[in-house]
């Protein structure tokens, strides 16, 4: 997150996701979409495959969103229910250092948080800036509304242009494409977890559990840490049974390391949180170190 900041500015930032408070107008994308409709057509009757073969009885749609615009309005209706919602602003205030970051947007900056409520300025910020701007470069995103957790409802899964981009990985043999249909399936398991857990709420064993009763008390970086570890590594899981030397499980372990270092390095490491919360991160932690084992392995493979 804190290296899109230095590609853009925070004002360009503020306005990417094309909604403004004064007006909350989502600017449309009719025409561009027809332009492209036919492309969009095929990829999502090879996203509807793909379902149909591999289902998650925790997902709503599956849905493909070439140039990110539709997952853009599910966030326009989830901001609206946000801003109307006095439990969501408590919430996302009594984090607001996780939510709002390292941005301290000022009216000044931004013209449209005059006035504004310091409950309403964070989670404005929020949307803008960490939830919709982690969109820019994410191949998928499964979107549910924060305080729904654990309660039975299905979010939509959103499936980007670039997630059926040609990907290859260098080896010591050279280059090798990641193929395809394979490393979208390993994507859906990801997001398939992301699913489920927003469904279901999460049980890790040994008393350890995120659920609708207690979610609003767990630090949202530890929430994190644990649902992106859970869907990183179901992702491994599932390539493992593709084959050790398949590239579909190379891509995989890498992003598991990768990620989920940068998490608990941005997210974890040097802060202090409830034991309850600690028991979490550790019990996570050592399942991804094991397989963070196999990872350090491919370290030489590179993506391009």
């Amino acid at each position: 997150m804190a290296s899109l900041g230095t590609r853009l500015s925070r004002r360009d930032l503020f306005k990417l996701g094309g909604l403004t408070v004064a007006n909350l107008v989502v600017p449309s994308s009719h025409d561009r979409r027809l332009e492209l409709a036919p492309l969009i057509k095929q990829r999502q009757q090879f996203l509807d495959q793909l379902v149909e073969k591999e289902p998650s009885p925790y997902a709503g749609r599956v849905i493909y969103d070439h140039e990110r615009s539709l997952s853009k309005e599910a966030s326009y209706v989830l901001e609206r229910r946000i801003l109307d919602d006095p439990q969501a602003l408590r919430y996302i205030n009594r984090y607001s250092d996780y939510f709002t970051g390292d941005f301290n947007l000022t009216e000044e900056e931004i013209p449209e948080l005059i006035g504004l409520p310091k409950l309403i300025k964070d989670a404005i910020v929020f949307f803008k800036l960490r939830f919709q701007t982690y969109e820019l470069h994410a191949h998928a995103v499964t979107k549910g509304y924060p305080l729904d957790f654990g309660k039975g409802v299905k979010p939509d899964i959103f499936v980007f242009g670039n997630a059926l981009e040609k990907l290859h990985i260098e080896t010591p043999h050279g280059m090798v494409e990641i193929p395809t249909e394979k490393r979208v399936r390993a994507l859906l398991q990801h997001e398939y977890i992301h699913a489920e857990d927003i469904y279901k709420g999460i049980n890790l064993g040994n008393g350890l559990v995120i659920d609708s009763s207690n979610h609003v008390d767990i630090n949202p970086r530890v929430k994190k840490f644990v649902m992106e570890s859970r869907a990183y590594l179901r992702a491994v899981e599932f390539s493992r049974q593709l084959g050790i030397s398949h590239p579909v499980y190379w891509y995989t372990l890498r992003r598991l390391l990768d990620t989920m270092t940068e998490i608990y390095n941005e997210d974890i490491k040097d802060r202090k949180f409830t034991p309850y919360e600690t028991r979490m991160i550790e019990f996570q932690k050592n399942k991804v170190d094991a397989v963070s084992q196999e990872a350090k392995s491919f370290e030489k493979f590179k993506l391009r």
